[in-house]
C-alpha cells in the first residue's frame, strides 16, 4: 500500500488530453446541480458531488494492464465524473472497449450522465456501451446471490457513496446483517454491495469518510474489508476545505486478492472475498 500525503507531488497531473474538455463540462454539470440542491435535500439523500481534482486523483490510482475490455460500474454515479475520469485514463493509455453501468436515484442527473457518455463515444477510438439505472441498493438481493441485472460482474467499480445513517429496522440492514455484515450507514452498505458484486481480482476505487477507520461502531465493516480486499493506496486529505461541500474522506483503491495474500497490517491490507 502507498500513502500519498500531497496530491501535487504524488500524483502530478497529466498533459492535456482529448478528454479534458469533457471532464470540465461534467464538472460544470455537477456544480450546477450542487447549487440547485438544498442542504435539506442533501441531508435526506446523503448526496455528494465529487470535485474534479478528487476524480482525477482517484483515476490516477488505477493500475493499467493489457486488457482490451473493461466492465465498469459507478453506483451513485451523479453526473458521471468518477467513471468518466477512469474511462478517460484507460483510453489515454490504450484503446479499451467499455461496458459502463451507472446507478443514481436523482433522476435530474440522468440527461447529463447520458450526454457525457455520448460525448465520450465521439472522442474515444474504442466501443463503449452505457446503461443507467436508479437505486443500486434495490439490487442488494441479486448482488448477494451473485447476479445483478443480468450484467457481467464489473472488473472496476468506482464510488463516492452517500453519507447517511441506515436504520437498523430497514430491510437492507436486516439483509446485510443476515449475511454477517451488519453495517451502520449507507456508505458502508454501498461499499459492501460493490465489493460483493466486483469480479475476482477486480478493482474498487472508493472515496470514504475516515470515520470507518476506528471505533466499535465500524468494527464489523472493517473486518469485512480485511477479509475481502487488498488496499493498495490510501490518500488522507489534510483539510475538507479544498474539496468544497465534499466531506473529508479517504480515497482508497482496493484490489481483490486470494485469502493467502491478506496482510495483517491495517494500513497495508489486501482484501479478498471468501
Amino acid at each position: 500500500m502507498q500513502l500519498a500525503m500531497d496530491f501535487t507531488e504524488a500524483f502530478p497531473t497529466s498533459a492535456k488530453s482529448n478528454f479534458d474538455d469533457l471532464l470540465s463540462r461534467v464538472q460544470s454539470n455537477s456544480e450546477h446541480w450542487s447549487e440547485h440542491t438544498s442542504a435539506a435535500q442533501r441531508r435526506r439523500s446523503g448526496q455528494v458531488f465529487t470535485p474534479i481534482a478528487m476524480a482525477r486523483q482517484l483515476a490516477a490510482l488505477y493500475p493499467m494492464s493489457g486488457d482490451s475490455h473493461r466492465n465498469l460500474s459507478d453506483p451513485g454515479c451523479g453526473t458521471g465524473i468518477l467513471s468518466i475520469a477512469i474511462a478517460a485514463r484507460l483510453q489515454e493509455r490504450q484503446d479499451t472497449s467499455l461496458n459502463v453501468v451507472g446507478f443514481d436515484t436523482d433522476t435530474r442527473l440522468a440527461s447529463d450522465w447520458l450526454s457525457a457518455w455520448d460525448e465520450f463515444r465521439d472522442i474515444s477510438n474504442a466501443p463503449c456501451r452505457d446503461s443507467l439505472f436508479q437505486c443500486f441498493l434495490q439490487h442488494a438481493d441479486d448482488i448477494l446471490s451473485g447476479t445483478c441485472l443480468g450484467k457481467p460482474r464489473p472488473s472496476i467499480i468506482t464510488l463516492n457513496p452517500p453519507y447517511k445513517k441506515l436504520a437498523r429496522n430497514s430491510n437492507l440492514w436486516k439483509l446485510l446483517n443476515s449475511k454477517g455484515v451488519p453495517v451502520p450507514n449507507m456508505y458502508c452498505a454501498f461499499t459492501v454491495l460493490a465489493g460483493e458484486w466486483l469480479a475476482d481480482d477486480g478493482d474498487l476505487l472508493a472515496i470514504l469518510p475516515r470515520s470507518f477507520a476506528s471505533g466499535v461502531y465500524f468494527k464489523s465493516f472493517r473486518q469485512w474489508i480485511r477479509n475481502a480486499f487488498s488496499v493498495e493506496h490510501v490518500v488522507l486529505y489534510r483539510s475538507r476545505s479544498c474539496f468544497g461541500q465534499c466531506y473529508t474522506r479517504e480515497c482508497t483503491r482496493p484490489t481483490k486478492k486470494t485469502p493467502s495474500n491478506v496482510a495483517s497490517s491495517y494500513h497495508s491490507f489486501r482484501y479478498t472475498n471468501r
